[in-house]
């Protein structure tokens, strides 16, 4: 069987998620919805290892502690993703 192990968000100091994704290239605007607090990514561009590989950067939200599992979606160009989980403590 597969858990999440729970992400620990500290006092004042937030963490900072990376995702990567492919498909649709480089996004014109993309939106990070996690549970319900809608995010701008920090970086949103091609990483340099790997060829068609996006990647996405974001704060997690030091309001979202204690909130258990939330899901995460990415909206690229109005098109979105298949939702992911996170577990936060």
């Amino acid at each position: 069987n597969c858990a999440a192990v729970p992400i620990v968000l500290g006092v004042d100091t937030p963490l900072y998620i990376s995702l990567f994704r492919t498909g649709i290239g480089t996004a014109n605007s993309e939106i990070v919805t996690v549970g319900v607090q809608q995010l701008q990514p920090l970086y949103a561009g091609a990483q340099d290892q790997f060829p068609g590989l996006v990647a996405l950067r974001f704060p997690l939200p030091l309001s979202l502690r204690g909130a258990g599992q939330v899901n995460v979606l990415v909206t690229a160009d109005g098109v979105n993703s298949n939702p992911v989980q996170l577990a936060v403590q």
